[in-house]
């Protein structure tokens, strides 16, 4: 017999010897395996209806934070935004003094709808205060108003530098209009898309079942149980936690942020609002 010959011999004596233990075991925990009680079947999990986590709100009731240092583009900008309906509007004339306000407004667990920013801005430019809001809050709508008219051409420039969106100066009512009625609707989706992931993400740590089914509304107008647990259960300290009530509305926690994304996309599924493209470098 050749050498090869026998190292076949050796390897099939082998593969007999390794199934011949396995079923010595399996014969051995087959009657634990039998007595042993089934696994609990999870409670299935119901997502609450999308207006309990962001209600639906009025042009007035928005809240819009402009940053432009030049005071004529402010008076010019306030008037176009209150002609269309906006009233709170919270004006910002450098970066530095647009971020305070953006994270006094944060710690109370709130948001701007919108941030209208100027590319071109004393003590921090426009550039580096949309970086640094990215990397807090990936939910967050910020449009460029820019006279850089590469930037407004060159979408995929415009998102790598952390926009949603530019649109070009000077400003006129309609093209302000058109973009704001956009990214109200894909800002909203965009925070309940964040929102639902964190949800799913407790119920399955929970124990859980989650199923397409879960993410159908609940019927009745009281906040369904999980919705409850997540309001005023947060740490107001790290930002984790959930939803809050105040003034009889729920306000949604600072979501989106690297630290709560952490941990992989869940799919889930959504009410029919248009979404926008997430920021470049932030999936």
């Amino acid at each position: 017999m050749c050498k090869a010959q026998q190292q076949q011999v050796v390897q099939h004596q082998q593969v007999v010897q390794h199934t011949q233990l396995l079923q010595q075991v399996q014969v051995a925990v087959a009657p634990a395996v039998a007595a042993a009680p089934p696994a609990p079947v999870g409670e299935l999990w119901l997502c609450p209806p999308d207006h309990e986590f962001v209600p639906p709100k009025s042009s007035a009731e928005r809240a819009l934070l402009v940053v432009e240092d030049d005071t004529i583009n402010q008076r010019i900008i306030r008037a176009l935004l209150k002609k269309i309906g906006y009233s709170n509007i919270v004006f910002a004339s450098d970066g530095a003094d647009a971020l305070f306000h953006y994270n006094d407004l944060r710690e109370q667990t709130k948001y701007f709808d919108v941030i209208l920013l100027d590319q071109s801005l004393p003590t921090l430019s426009g550039d580096d205060m949309c970086l640094r809001i990215r990397k807090l809050d990936r939910t967050q709508v910020i449009i460029s108003c820019s006279a850089n008219t590469h930037l407004v051409q060159d979408p995929e420039l415009c998102r790598a530098l952390g926009y949603d969106e530019a649109i070009a100066k000077p400003l006129y009512l309609d093209a302000l209009r058109d973009v704001l009625d956009r990214w109200i609707v894909a800002g909203d989706a965009r925070r309940l898309r964040h929102i639902k992931r964190r949800l799913k993400r407790d119920a399955l740590a929970a124990g859980k079942l989650v199923t397409p089914f879960s993410f159908s509304a609940t019927p009745g107008g009281a906040p369904s149980p999980d919705a409850a647990k997540m309001v005023g259960g947060g740490d107001s300290a790290t930002g984790s936690g959930g939803l809050k009530r105040a003034g009889g509305a729920f306000e949604t926690p600072p979501v989106g942020s690297d630290a709560e994304t952490a941990g992989g996309a869940a799919q889930e599924t959504f009410s029919n609002a248009r979404d926008g493209p997430e920021p470049a470098g932030r999936s």
